[in-house]
């Protein structure tokens, strides 16, 4: 399991939690990429939350994405975004080339930021399988 992921859960695996930041750096790219194991077509209802503090502008905050992998057209559909923070960060979600669900908060890569996630849905799910990223892939 890589480093800046623990997995904290039920025993069904639909609820998940990392308890530890990843730590950005200094030198990521303008945005962060939350990439999941959640394909479009798979029939999946989720809603997943990402948690922030950037040491570099002093910016809290917390963003849900929300939306359904929706297995009779194979696609991302009723997708949700909130975002509570004092950043002003605009925040996307899609699907990446290969059908994989990506949450992405725009520039909000930048000195020292620290993120982590929980993630809960219809569909068990590995921590393992969440991966932080500078693209959608």
């Amino acid at each position: 399991m890589p480093a800046y992921l623990n997995r904290i859960h039920t025993d069904s695996y639909n609820f998940i939690k990392s308890d530890t930041w990843y730590n950005h750096g200094s030198t990521g790219g303008s945005n962060i990429y939350l990439r999941t194991p959640l394909y479009k077509g798979h029939g999946n209802m989720f809603h997943i939350t990402i948690r922030t503090y950037e040491y570099g502008g002093s910016y809290n905050g917390v963003y849900n994405f929300g939306g359904y992998c929706y297995a009779a057209s194979s696609s991302l559909i009723s997708t949700r975004m909130q975002t509570l923070s004092n950043s002003g960060r605009s925040i996307s979600m899609g699907t990446n080339s290969g059908g994989y669900v990506y949450c992405q908060i725009s520039g909000s890569a930048v000195y020292y930021g620290h993120f982590t996630f929980e993630y809960i849905g219809w569909a068990a799910k590995d921590v393992d399988d969440f991966s932080w990223h500078n693209s959608a892939g």
